[in-house]
């Protein structure tokens, strides 16, 4: 299962928002949505936490340690820009597609 995070302050706010936003850019860019867990939370709770990627604003991700094999990916609008959630996460998408981890449907 590829994993990601919406990161936000508490993980209850913007996360929440971005979420949503996040599954509708993976499902846009025809990606299998049952290989791809999206969920939410702190910054707090990221630091430390196991996944393949952090979707976040630049603020938040200078809080958020650089960890092996964890992309951070940055939306200037987490809440609802939906071409620019899909432009940052294409590429990501790309390199798991590639790597075996996501497909396309």
């Amino acid at each position: 299962m590829f994993t990601m995070y919406a990161v936000c302050a508490s993980g209850i706010g913007t996360s929440l928002f971005s979420r949503k936003l996040i599954q509708d850019a993976v499902r846009e860019l025809g990606y299998d949505t049952s290989d791809i867990r999206v969920s939410c939370i702190g910054v707090q709770e990221a630091i430390g936490t196991n996944t393949d990627v952090f979707v976040t604003g630049s603020t938040i991700a200078k809080n958020i340690p650089d960890m092996p094999g964890v992309e951070k990916v940055i939306v200037v609008n987490m809440i609802n820009d939906l071409v620019g959630m899909k432009k940052a996460l294409e590429p990501v998408l790309e390199k798991a597609e590639m790597a075996g981890k996501v497909k396309k449907l």
